[in-house]
């Protein structure tokens, strides 16, 4: 840990070329070489729908390669929809007029036919249903027909994953030999279901596997609210003690707290996970989509194609920016620190030397608190939780509260509440100075901070 950060430090003219000239890490972008696991890929919330798409193909032409269809039962019938009292055929597919599940299908194969070399297609199926209804056998053998009949070849199945890693569970296959690359996978769709009735969803998807095995065209990501769901030798959210769990190689978690940790969990096991918001908190803005590729989302809900100043673009590197580091003062080449390694409440926040030490790494968190790696109970945070101009800059219990939120921009600020930012008073060069909080000016060098991954 050391050794890293002494060697960025070393290296001055990482901090005023490429990548690093404006304090921020930027994103890499993807190669053939990386293997689909190592990728992240950002989507728009259902793209089936007028409102947002008057074709489901804009989504892929804009550059998408996740798409997600709500699907459901109906008379018989799989149907595309967002909610039960929509018209079945309520959806932009067949040119934007209205299809059925099996149309939508039809749509995108005709998509990868006329464009044969493109990326992977990841296609999220989210089954949608009422109380503790639908989704039985036969709408699930429906559903696995139409994939095959409509995608056909183009379908990458869980079995010929599983085939590629040469282990018998694909849970874990997929850490010990990885998966299959980008390159290998052009032209190629990845099927996910997502979803399942209310209140039983992980055991729909359960059923799913059960009923298809190594027939299934579909991987399932069931519900994965927590980094112990995707050990790779453990078991996934619902699955402990079936035979199913050897499928399972992916996970749908929301934006909850400690959220940073599962998708860390996720990707350390070379598993998927879909990482999803509700409308009000999709990772659109710099700092959420920063926290969300570090942290190692495989998808992301976004619906903006900003790429802010190329730091993060819209498909990328997984986890090619740190969500642990530490915080170097433009002004002064010195860190932010926990001084004498103290953690408690009060605990100053000071600029000192460069050392690589636990006190001076921050994890940068779902809620957007700046943890202290020392000690991750406690937070970067504002002395009387006010957002007064001058106020010094400690340790506290994380709580939630917004005094221990902080943006992240592309010019390395940390802007906190009353969107007033850290800096270290008058420009100082001294050691041993506490930071406070100011009124943010992109001008000045004292309140910009690079950021050194571990």
């Amino acid at each position: 840990m050391k050794t890293t950060i002494a060697a960025i430090i070393a290296g001055v003219s990482l901090l005023t070329s490429g990548a690093w000239a404006d304090n921020t890490p930027s994103a890499a972008g993807l190669n053939d070489s990386l293997a689909y696991d190592q990728a992240y890929w950002s989507r728009p919330h259902n793209p089936y729908e007028t409102a947002h798409f008057p074709d489901i193909l804009d989504v892929l032409e804009r550059g998408n390669r996740v798409v997600e269809l709500d699907v459901w039962e109906s008379g018989g019938s799989l149907v595309v929809k967002h909610v039960p009292t929509q018209g079945d055929l309520d959806n932009n597919c067949q040119g934007g007029t209205g299809g059925w599940f099996a149309d939508c299908l039809t749509d995108l194969a005709s998509w990868s036919d006329s464009h044969p070399n493109h990326l992977p297609i990841t296609l999220q199926l989210d089954l949608k249903a009422g109380l503790w209804a639908g989704w039985g056998a036969s709408a699930r053998q429906q559903l696995n027909s139409a994939l095959a009949n409509e995608l056909g070849n183009r379908i990458l199945t869980p079995e010929q994953v599983r085939q590629y890693t040469g282990h018998t569970s694909l849970r874990e296959g997929v850490l010990a030999a990885g998966w299959p690359s980008l390159g290998s996978m052009r032209g190629k769709f990845l099927v996910l279901i997502t979803g399942g009735p209310i209140g039983a969803k992980n055991q729909t998807q359960r059923a799913y596997v059960e009923q298809f095995g190594a027939n299934a065209n579909a991987l399932v990501c069931p519900q994965a609210e927590g980094a112990a769901y995707f050990d790779a030798y453990g078991s996934a959210k619902d699955f402990s003690g079936y035979a199913a769990n050897d499928w399972v190689v992916c996970g749908n978690t929301d934006a909850g707290k400690y959220v940073s940790q599962t998708l860390e969990a996720s990707a350390l096991n070379r598993q998927l996970v879909n990482l999803w918001a509700s409308d009000e908190h999709r990772f659109d803005a710099f700092h959420q989509a920063y926290m969300a590729v570090a942290s190692g989302a495989s998808m992301i809900s976004r619906e903006t194609l900003d790429t802010y100043g190329q730091h993060i673009p819209l498909n990328g590197e997984r986890r090619s920016i740190p969500n642990r580091f530490a915080l170097q003062a433009e002004h002064s080449g010195l860190c932010l620190t926990v001084e004498n390694a103290q953690y408690g409440n009060g605990s100053d926040l000071i600029q000192s030397a460069c050392t690589g030490n636990a006190n001076q790494l921050f994890r940068y968190s779902d809620e957007t608190q700046l943890r202290s790696v020392g000690n991750e109970t406690y937070c970067f945070d504002i002395e009387g939780g006010q957002s007064t101009a001058g106020k010094p800059l400690h340790l506290w219990d994380c709580d939630g509260g917004d005094s221990e939120k902080w943006r992240l921009t592309t010019q390395g600020q940390l802007v906190g509440m009353g969107d007033r930012c850290a800096e270290i008073p008058n420009g100082s060069q001294t050691s041993g100075v506490q930071a406070r909080l100011a009124n943010c000016n992109g001008a000045y060098a004292r309140q910009r901070f690079a950021i050194l991954p571990l």
